[in-house]
């Protein structure tokens, strides 16, 4: 059998961001490259799940960020209703990118910004009324991402009951953090990255600017 031939893009908008996920043919070894050449609104979670690649901003200045005009409410454990981004299903885990949920899963971010612009902030620094809850990126059992420089993940927000790591969570997965920053994150405790059960390795980059909620 002859080689699979491993095809990298280019993309501006979410539709071809999620085809090129999809049909990417890249291995944990030599992922396929995506690199993202304008920023990107998306519309509703993206999952990354089965696959391998390598994504990346053309300049070092775009970002996929969540629109702030998508939302859906979610009634919790007969609390009173709280507001989530379009398309979550599941409110105990809210994220905007979710990273190996149920197949073998690299992603290698570099050079972007992943905004969850969640954290509306009022005069208070605190996030103001309905603000909707949303963590930036979950890892699944099945995920392994890996940060390198000039990357940023920002505008998590998350409180009360389902309150832990709005930046990253790894659950049972891998995070490994050579460069790059999260920062601008809101949560009830645990910070900025969570590691549940996974394997989290630091060895460069930055958490900063994150702020425990009541």
């Amino acid at each position: 059998m002859g080689e699979t031939t491993i095809t990298d893009a280019t993309v501006s908008t979410e539709e071809d961001l999620r085809s090129a996920i999809t049909s990417a043919t890249g291995t944990e070894e030599n992922p396929t490259i995506i690199t993202i050449s304008s920023d990107i609104a998306l519309s509703s979670p993206l999952s990354i799940d089965g696959t391998h690649i390598l994504l990346q901003g053309q300049s070092g200045e775009e970002k996929i960020y969540a629109r702030q005009d998508k939302i859906t409410t979610i009634n919790n454990n007969d609390d009173e209703p709280l507001t989530y981004f379009a398309g979550v299903t599941d409110p105990e885990n809210p994220a905007m990118i979710l990273i190996g949920s149920s197949s073998d899963t690299s992603v290698v971010i570099r050079n972007i910004m992943i905004d969850g612009n969640s954290s509306q902030i009022g005069t208070d620094g605190f996030p103001t009324e309905g603000t909707r809850h949303l963590r930036v990126i979950y890892v699944g059992e099945n995920g392994a991402l890996t940060m390198e420089d000039g990357t940023t993940v920002t505008g998590g927000s998350l409180k009360n009951w389902i309150g832990y790591g709005a930046g990253i969570v790894v659950d049972e997965g891998s995070f490994i953090m050579n460069g790059g920053q999260v920062t601008g994150i809101y949560t009830s405790n645990h910070g900025a990255v969570k590691n549940d059960g996974g394997m989290f390795i630091m060895n460069g980059g930055r958490l900063k600017k994150y702020r425990f909620l009541q």
